[in-house]
């Protein structure tokens, strides 16, 4: 069975590791738990999208929730 998954990788200029950007493919109930999680909470970022890809709305919110809170 194929999954598709889009990780967002990105660091600053000095180094510094910005959190993981985690699509995952599927409806928003499905991640709702990984959000929860207490070893992923504040670790990551996860959202989901129709096929598991980057859009424009979700490069917003990384850019909201990852790039502008460090």
């Amino acid at each position: 069975m194929k999954k598709t998954v889009t990780v967002c990788l990105a660091a600053k200029a000095n180094g510094y590791k910005l959190k993981p950007f985690i699509v995952f493919k599927g409806g928003k109930r499905d991640v709702k738990g990984m959000n929860e999680d207490r070893q992923l909470s504040g670790k990551c970022v996860i959202r989901t999208s129709a096929n598991g890809w980057m859009n424009e709305s979700l490069t917003e919110e990384w850019i909201q929730y990852v790039v502008v809170r460090l």
